[in-house]
């Protein structure tokens, strides 16, 4: 039989043990844990959300700065208005959310067309235009989560004018023509301010033919291509002999 001394010498050594194998598993709980909520940081999330944010205000701002004052509230030249507001340039298509080759704004700055004047597009600016509209126009409203998908584009309910020359000359030659083509500014040598104007370029070939090239180098320059309708009712007039009616 063991001795009292032996007793107590191995009931130290199983006391000893449980401390030991106590302390070990403690500590195994205790980096687990901190590996949970290290992995659970959502920090990358909003460092991706953050650089939408950034591309988007800085897709405004080089509109805003090179482009809005001629294409603005109240003044549309080439028949292109508010450049700053994504609903407008959704609903004119002159940007398809994830897709910049056949966006018409990026097309236009590629080719050097736009702005004609003043500062120039410079190519990180083109290129972060182009990202921005790869990316599906995230929001840019500073401070607001862009969305995670892209924005609907609405299919245009385009004006359908009548046959006439008043008609045509309210809602085309004024709106999209006139601002590069009057008595100040005779772009190409063309002045449509006037129906004298108007019915020689028609009659001659060149306002149909200026309007449905293919290619970028179509008029309005830098606006919108016409409309089915609006090309049907010009070619309609001017078959008509293009009267002044």
């Amino acid at each position: 039989m063991p001795t009292p001394l032996e007793k107590h010498s191995a009931f130290k050594r199983r006391t000893l043990q449980l401390g030991v194998f106590s302390l070990v598993l403690a500590t195994s709980v205790f980096f687990q844990n901190c590996s949970v909520v290290t992995s659970s940081s959502p920090g990358g999330q909003g460092g991706s959300l953050d650089q939408a944010s950034v591309l988007g205000s800085k897709a405004m701002a080089i509109l805003n700065n090179k482009c809005s004052f001629c294409h603005n509230e109240s003044l549309a030249q080439g028949g292109v208005g508010n450049i700053t507001d994504v609903n407008y340039l959704l609903f004119n298509r002159l940007v398809i959310p994830g897709q910049p080759d056949v966006s018409d704004l990026i097309r236009v700055i590629r080719e050097g067309s736009m702005p004609p004047t003043g500062t120039q597009v410079t190519t990180a600016e083109l290129d972060a235009l182009t990202q921005w509209v790869q990316n599906g126009l995230k929001d840019a409203t500073v401070g607001q989560v862009p969305s995670p998908t892209p924005l609907p584009v609405p299919m245009p309910t385009p004006n359908t004018p009548t046959a006439s020359y008043a008609a045509l000359a309210s809602s085309l030659f004024t709106p999209k023509c006139v601002g590069c083509h009057n008595n100040n500014l005779a772009s190409g040598n063309v002045n449509l301010s006037t129906y004298t104007n108007v019915k020689a370029s028609a009659t001659s070939g060149k306002l149909y033919s200026s309007v449905t090239r293919t290619g970028g180098n179509y008029m309005p320059q830098g606006g919108a291509r016409l409309s089915t309708a609006e090309l049907t009712t010009l070619n309609q007039w001017i078959m008509a002999g293009a009267p002044n009616n």
